[in-house]
């Protein structure tokens, strides 16, 4: 049946997708561990010219978990920039202890990649082992989102073994559709002199005292973190500070009151991203780790340092996810037991959210179509980046005939190792090398030619040796300075579309999609042109979050855990390391006798008693804000069982329909596209479909318990499955005679 299932779905993907590029994954720094750290920005499969020519980060790692390490084997790319939510899906729940990924997705949140589970390292040689900046000087930062979700991202500074963290960019907009994003941050020009605060402070002059995390979240919702040892030039004064006193509390989620919040995300191009003071704060600890297991093995609420920074869309989209939420990879199971019409009532609400969020989109979508090109912006100065492409270099160049006669043809390697290998054979007087790191040498009767190739001389004068410095600029398109663009093409698929603000002279165009007497109406103030899919999902089902809260299912926000240093004793000598959440069973899904078959009931019973709320424990529920009715609210109150969509009123003519994304599950293996140890993969215009599942799909508990799923599916922790796919030319031409 899973086989039969698999199939039919596969056929479904690649007809609707055949001739559509095919993102799986989603985000990470714009390179490559495996890759030397080399920058690779894609555009419609072509290299994009970024003035940065590294982007340094750890390794994630593989957290003793099989799933995750056959992953970094079959699906690297996907490996790197899957949410945590996902990757905590690759455990064997039965037999591999569950570990927190955040905040660096570091083996016991360590501040180097010491640890033998991160594979790849940071090189000792250039680009060097640390981030190195200046404080009050801009560094720029490239990503790469494969699956570009409307998300926020904010830069962190770790410090005094990620006791304490100092917010130095506010959550910005990023990703909405655009894969290929740049940002610049600049940390406070008084960081130095955090000593005056925080007791023993002596700056971050070595790799392991301090670490910048990377963290964004999606309005998916989820969590994505990086994280990269930082180094900080300049004199720091000895510290004065004897006592935490002036400490922050770290903040805390607003939960279900956004009203204090902004109402959209803080622009990528504003100056006012950047925090004028290093103020330290104590880390707030979520663990997503027990956010997967008892919480939502989905989704996942703000796991960030900045909970009052966030807009009021990023919020609503954690309430739309999580108070609906499954409950957990074990949690699920008590809630069936114990709360059984909880759990009813649950499942039919998340399908609601999901229905009302996806007719938000299709309009959010269809105005951006039809005024989108009237609201295009561009930064042309969105920050500075020295560009080793530059140095001795000629960029988009290579020199034919393409190899030197006995100079060993084409090798795969670094750009400086190509250089090097260029100065160690006599006769080379070029080299041209490829982002797919193909290396050929040259000799000094060959002439240039325009490739996708970077160009250059077997030595640098030193005077050049650290490059030049250059301004990136992005693209001119709708909110390409907004989210940091340096791409027109604009991705529409589920969990891409952002909520944005229309300005008033375009305001009477948008009758055409959404009339006056339409109940989807508010999803646009037409006092302030706002268009806001979230804040208007949650105030639709405002009544149903009240039902909701009669039955304990209530808003679910992170599970903080207390400072505690690691004493694992089979770990390595890791800096800064810090222990998991503690638990029962250490997330297993075992019983008190440690016997499996139980599927996680035990464990999530003890974790409730002591965490959790009615019916286990005494907890005040969560207040739910009052809200009016809304035109829809009574669409949304009858109950949507399983096997059945929401009744909602239909949009307008015109609307179209945003397509859902490919796998958002992150099963599937990296297409030819995603594997740069493929030759040319840059220059490879139309990406062909994955051609294998890499984990079987998630386990449909609703289907066992109303009857309709037999066995169920098997979870997808530690499960190794390869699927065939049709391929879409060969389904294509099957078609043709049918």
């Amino acid at each position: 049946m899973l086989e039969q299932f698999q199939t039919e779905m596969a056929l479904k993907v690649i007809v609707a997708f055949a001739f559509l590029y095919l993102g799986l994954a989603d985000l990470r720094p714009a390179s490559q561990p495996k890759r030397g750290f080399t920058v690779k920005i894609l555009s419609r499969r072509r290299t994009l010219p970024f003035n940065t020519s590294y982007a340094l980060y750890m390794e994630p790692s593989d957290f003793g978990y099989a799933g995750l390490q056959n992953q970094r084997q079959r699906a690297y790319d996907n490996f790197l920039r899957s949410n945590i939510d996902n990757q905590q899906d690759r455990r064997n729940f039965e037999t591999e202890v569950g570990r927190d990924h955040l905040p660096f997705r570091t083996y016991e949140s360590a501040c180097t990649d010491v640890h033998d589970s991160q594979e790849t390292k940071i090189p000792n040689d250039f680009p060097g082992t640390n981030l190195t900046v200046t404080p009050g000087e801009l560094t720029m930062l490239a990503f790469r989102w494969n699956n570009p979700h409307s998300a926020e991202m904010e830069m962190n500074v770790w410090i005094m073994q990620n006791r304490y963290v100092v917010p130095v960019m506010k959550p910005c907009c990023s990703g909405e559709g655009y894969q290929d994003n740049v940002l610049s941050f600049r940390l406070p020009a008084d960081f130095n002199n955090l000593g005056t605060r925080v007791p023993g402070f002596a700056g971050c002059k070595a790799v392991g005292d301090c670490v910048l995390q990377m963290y964004a979240h999606s309005v998916e919702s989820r969590t994505y973190a990086h994280g990269v040892p930082l180094i900080v030039n300049g004199n720091v004064p000895a510290a004065t500070a004897q006592n935490e006193n002036q400490i922050l509390p770290a903040c805390t989620d607003v939960g279900m009151d956004i009203s204090a919040l902004r109402d959209l995300c803080l622009p990528n191009n504003l100056d006012e991203r950047h925090h004028t003071n290093a103020i330290p704060y104590f880390a707030r600890l979520s663990s997503d780790q027990w956010n997967h297991a008892y919480m939502n093995s989905d989704y996942s609420p703000y796991h960030g340092q900045q909970c009052q920074l966030i807009s009021k869309n990023m919020q609503a989209s954690t309430i739309a996810s999580m108070l609906p939420g499954n409950r957990g990879e074990l949690g699920v199971r008590a809630l069936i037991f114990d709360n059984r019409a909880g759990f009813n009532f649950q499942r039919s609400l998340n399908r609601k959210q999901k229905k009302l969020v996806k007719q938000y989109e299709n309009i959010a979508d269809s105005l951006i179509d039809l005024v989108g090109d009237n609201m295009k912006n561009q930064d042309f100065n969105i920050g500075p980046a020295r560009s080793l492409a530059l140095r001795c270099t000629e960029v988009n160049v290579r020199y034919h005939p393409m190899d030197l006669p006995g100079g060993g043809g084409r090798t795969w390697t670094t750009m400086e190792k190509c250089r090097q290998r260029c100065a160690s054979v006599a006769g080379c007087a070029h080299f041209s090398w490829w982002p797919n790191g193909a290396c050929h040498i040259q000799g000094n009767t060959t002439t240039g030619r325009n490739s996708g190739a970077i160009a250059g001389p077997p030595t640098c004068p030193a005077e050049d040796a650290t490059g030049a410095m250059e301004m990136q600029m992005t693209e001119n398109c709708f909110r390409c300075a907004t989210v940091g663009s340096t791409s027109t093409r604009r991705l529409s698929q589920n969990t891409y579309i952002p909520s944005y603000q229309l300005p008033q002279n375009l305001l009477s165009a948008v009758n055409t999609l959404v009339p006056p007497d339409s109940e989807y109406r508010q999803v646009i103030n037409f006092d302030n042109g706002l268009v806001q899919i979230y804040v208007s999902v949650i105030n639709d089902l405002n009544e149903e979050f009240q039902k909701a809260a009669a039955l304990n299912i209530t808003m679910q926000t992170a599970r903080v855990k207390p400072y505690e240093v690691s004493t694992n004793p089979t770990r390595n000598v890791l800096p800064c390391a810090l222990k998991t959440h503690e638990d029962t069973t250490n997330f297993l899904k075992v019983d008190a006798d440690g016997n499996t078959g139980d599927k996680g009931l035990y464990a999530a019973r003890e974790a409730y008693k002591k965490y959790g709320g009615p019916p286990w424990r005494e907890a005040p529920a969560p207040v739910v804000p009052a809200q009016q009715a809304t035109p829809l609210t009574a669409s949304l109150a009858a109950n949507v069982p399983y096997g059945s969509e929401p009744i909602l009123p239909a949009t307008a003519e015109g609307v179209t329909i945003v397509m859902t994304e490919v796998d958002p599950n992150g099963i599937m293996a990296d297409t030819i596209c995603d594997d740069q140890s493929n030759e040319n993969v840059s220059e490879i215009e139309h990406c062909p479909p994955p051609s294998e599942y890499l984990y079987s799909l998630p386990e449909d508990i609703e289907a066992q318990e109303v009857g309709g799923g037999g066995d169920g599916q098997v979870a997808t922790g530690g499960a190794w499955r390869t699927q065939s796919y049709i391929s879409a030319l060969g389904l294509l031409s099957v078609a043709c005679f049918l």
